[in-house]
């Protein structure tokens, strides 16, 4: 379901979006250098993280809060073939504080052979690392190791680009390490299903 809510998104606005970055370029399509290079964020995690963060849904006793960053960069090879990589920061607190960091890098197939401004499948590797703790007290950590796909696209206005996409990723922990006494015995948690949707809605500078 958020794949075909994607693509469809990206279809009805294609046509709208199309005619205004042609006409913004005063040089003929088949001259304009295009850009190679873009790096993005996608807010919708950070402005959800702000949110939870403005509720102040904890009472004085009980600690809530959210922190959200990612940062994505592109590299157009050539007109069909790129390069994709992602680094993501997230952090909660519930109880106990559980921070990740993640680094997912992959191919960037440009489907209509037009580089960045296009439809792309781009299918990417993932490592990342979690951490959780009670204060100060380090209580558990272990590695995640996985794999996935996106497809989606990107519009590319001469230095301005947004990027809509969806697609699946799947990961297992490994290393797992209790830290401390109460977590022995215990083991990393596994998302279920093993296989989850992801959404990118991004903006950022194209170059």
């Amino acid at each position: 379901m958020p794949l075909l809510l994607v693509i469809s998104v990206a279809l009805a606005v294609e046509p709208v979006v199309e005619p205004l970055v042609e006409a913004a370029v005063e040089a003929p399509a088949d001259t304009v250098e295009r850009p190679q290079n873009a790096l993005m964020v996608n807010p919708v995690g950070p402005a959800l993280a702000l949110v939870v963060n403005a509720l102040d849904l904890g009472e004085s006793f009980l600690r809530v809060w959210a922190l959200d960053f990612n940062l994505r960069g592109h590299h157009q090879f050539n007109d069909r073939l790129g390069l994709t990589a992602q680094v993501d920061l997230t952090s909660g607190e519930f109880l106990v504080q559980a921070t990740h960091l993640g680094f997912r890098v992959g191919p960037r197939i440009a489907l209509g052979k037009r580089g960045l401004a296009d439809w792309a499948f781009s299918p990417f590797l993932l490592v990342g690392f979690t951490d959780v703790r009670a204060g100060e007290y380090r209580l558990a950590s272990w590695g995640d190791l996985g794999m996935g796909f996106e497809v989606g696209r990107t519009f590319v206005w001469k230095e301005f680009a947004i990027e809509l996409g969806t697609g699946f990723y799947s990961t297992v922990p490994v290393g797992y390490s209790a830290h401390s006494p109460s977590f022995e015995g215990t083991e990393a948690p596994q998302a279920l299903p093993n296989v989850m949707p992801l959404l990118n809605a991004s903006v950022g500078h194209a170059f």
